[in-house]
């Protein structure tokens, strides 16, 4: 049986009300689903991260640890938080990303998440970062712009929420055998990124 596809959207911080740092307070200009409708720094830093992103059909292969991912090509993926291979599949599976892309050698993405709290992404454009502060959320642009949302859920109210968002999107084939993980927001929606083959 195919696992429930897991989508964590810049939407699924609406319904917490958190502090992420005690006294912080929003900066930076006002948006709303406007902003991300449009070109923006999130999908500006997805498209300086294209060559790190791989086809679906050249997928890597997990080693046993959930810990490296090796593609055909030389490229490899650096897991900071192991793959939960045993749990893969199953209908409460519920996997923390933070890992690292390298091609030739060199880191060319990190996405890292707390989730419900925190989304950021490294490209060679820079760093993308959004984290709830109270019920409002905080995007720092790799220019170091920043935006505010001041009630992160109004944005779940946004025409297409799911394609305009950023937020990742990650599921299993039928047999269970391959992870495919992908980018929310892009502009063409979702941004396929990698898939995994299981040991």
């Amino acid at each position: 049986m195919q696992a429930p596809l897991k989508i964590r959207l810049v939407l699924a911080l609406a319904g917490l009300v958190v502090l992420f740092a005690c006294g912080e307070e929003l900066v930076g200009e006002e948006i709303g689903c406007e902003w991300f409708e449009g070109q923006n720094c999130w999908k500006a830093s997805l498209d300086a991260a294209t060559s790190c992103f791989h086809p679906e059909d050249q997928p890597c292969q997990l080693d046993a640890g959930g810990t490296r991912c090796d593609f055909g090509d030389g490229s490899r993926i650096d897991f900071t938080v192991p793959v939960d291979i045993s749990s893969v599949g199953q209908q409460d599976w519920e996997q923390v990303w933070h890992f690292t892309i390298r091609k030739d050698g060199q880191a060319c993405l990190t996405f890292q998440e707390v989730p419900g709290q925190l989304h950021q992404l490294e490209t060679p454009s820079g760093t993308y970062s959004e984290k709830l502060v109270n019920v409002g959320i905080q995007i720092t642009c790799p220019t170091g712009e920043r935006y505010k949302v001041l009630v992160a859920s109004n944005l779940a109210y946004c025409e297409n929420a799911r394609d305009i968002l950023p937020g990742l999107f990650y599921s299993t084939d039928d047999q269970n055998t391959s992870i495919s993980f992908f980018f929310n927001g892009g502009a063409e929606g979702r941004v396929h990124v990698f898939t995994a083959l299981l040991p």
